[in-house]
């Protein structure tokens, strides 16, 4: 079977057009989803208060944390992360800053206790939030207001 010149050009032209169309209805497709996920995490990853103005004094940075996560059936795994906390008050970022030493405590042993089979869903992630919100409220009672939110800035589980 010889190919003539014009009907090699049409077979180039029709892997092309069939090319170009995949990629593009591949990016739409992955768009959409990475979007969709987005506004779902967003929503539920705003803990308690999305009312609240944003205020980047109001944030304080506990910094980044490598811990082992709970371990289950001798299965090691362990976490890497960066916390930010979301105050409602600047007295309470304040007080954050004053008792780093036990804050950080705090969120190391909440991160030990957590199973890496929580951290695979949204639910098991807001969860340690929450979890991490009332733990580290428990220690800063003395400033007028409270954590309010908890953001992850990088969070890989191995």
């Amino acid at each position: 079977m010889k190919l003539d010149i014009k009907t090699f050009i049409v077979l180039v032209a029709i892997i092309l057009v069939a090319a170009v169309g995949s990629a593009y209805v591949t990016s739409i497709v992955f768009s959409s989803r990475q979007l969709s996920g987005n506004v779902g995490s967003t929503g539920e990853a705003a803990a308690s208060s999305p009312d609240l103005k944003w205020d980047g004094e109001l944030i304080w940075h506990a910094g980044s944390f490598t811990v082992n996560l709970q371990p289950v059936g001798g299965a090691l795994s362990f976490i890497k992360t960066s916390v930010s906390l979301r105050a409602s008050a600047k007295s309470t970022v304040e007080e954050l800053e004053q008792r780093k030493v036990q804050v950080n405590d705090r969120l190391i042993t909440i991160l030990r206790t957590t199973l890496k089979s929580e951290l695979d869903t949204e639910e098991g992630i807001s969860d340690l939030k929450r979890r991490i919100m009332d733990g580290v409220n428990e220690l800063v009672q003395e400033s007028d207001g409270q954590v309010v939110d908890v953001y992850f800035s990088e969070l890989v589980t191995q």
